[in-house]
């Protein structure tokens, strides 16, 4: 019996890399040549930038980034709230949106098309060309406009007029990035057997119960896989200004050696959060599969 387990795992194993085989070759054919360089960048200074001939600093870009360059440090700290705070938003929403759009009402389909729609048409590069700016702060802008027209502004004091807007933002933001979220919480809220929820009507549990008992605990899987896409989307979003500075480091300023080393701060602090998300999240997932 244990090596029947054995063999079914192995070929489980075997399809799952498989599946993984393309982007491991797409990965080491484009990808793995640019990281090991950017690697030995963020360690030296480059002497002639024709032939990429350099010498080993050691950590001087890595200081330099912190204690002598006075942007990096606040993008990098603006970018890391801006997207914390998008992702507690987004994760609210869209879980919210999925029990209602998972329950029997008119219309579902269509408001599951709605909501995924931002996604077919806000994501490529060529549709951001097409459009001459990103199609997310085109959407902010149309509100913006249609909200505060001229004598809005010249009555309403300014303060409050950027407070209102900084709000329209974060919820057009939201709205915008939320398609992806809302359809792995409808898929996660459809794989609970419904068998659950009928034994406990059966014990006079109510819609709060049910959802704090049953729904929340098996939802958290699917919790945790949300947590961490929206948290990758958000960090390595083409709007983000640590990335927008670490390219304009890199081509505009041609400190590549500078770059580099911001470039990897940045990508060791996301596997640090990531990797701290799944501690945190460990005990209820196994609570829930003993469930």
């Amino acid at each position: 019996m244990k090596k029947q387990q054995g063999g079914l795992q192995k070929r489980k194993a075997l399809v799952g890399y498989a599946f993984i085989a393309p982007w491991l070759i797409g990965f080491g054919i484009f990808c793995l040549f640019p990281v090991v360089y950017s690697l030995m960048f963020s360690f030296s200074e480059i002497q002639d930038p024709t032939t990429f001939s350099f010498k080993m600093v050691g950590l001087q870009n890595y200081m330099d980034a912190f204690l002598v360059d006075t942007e990096f440090l606040p993008n990098f700290l603006q970018s890391v709230g801006d997207t914390l705070i998008n992702m507690v938003l987004i994760l609210f929403f869209s879980f919210f949106i999925a029990i209602i759009i998972n329950r029997k009402i008119r219309f579902r389909s269509f408001f599951r098309v709605v909501f995924f729609l931002p996604v077919i048409l806000g994501t490529g590069f060529i549709l951001d060309q097409i459009l001459g700016e990103n199609l997310q702060e085109q959407s902010i802008n149309v509100v913006r406009d249609l909200l505060f027209s001229e004598e809005v502004v010249r009555a309403v004091p300014a303060e409050f007029l950027e407070m209102v807007q900084e709000l329209l933002n974060r919820i057009t933001v939201v709205l915008w990035n939320s398609g992806v979220q809302i359809l792995l919480f409808l898929t996660g809220l459809q794989g609970i057997s419904s068998s659950i929820y009928e034994a406990a009507r059966v014990d006079a549990a109510g819609e709060w119960e049910q959802f704090w008992l049953i729904t929340l605990p098996l939802m958290s899987p699917m919790i945790l896989l949300t947590i961490v896409y929206t948290l990758v989307a958000g960090f390595t979003n083409s709007s983000n200004v640590v990335l927008e500075y670490i390219l304009e480091i890199a081509f505009e300023k041609n400190q590549l050696e500078l770059s580099s080393a911001m470039g990897w701060i940045y990508f060791l602090f996301i596997i640090l959060f990531v990797s701290l998300t799944f501690l945190f999240m460990r005990k209820p997932i196994d609570r829930a599969s003993n469930r």
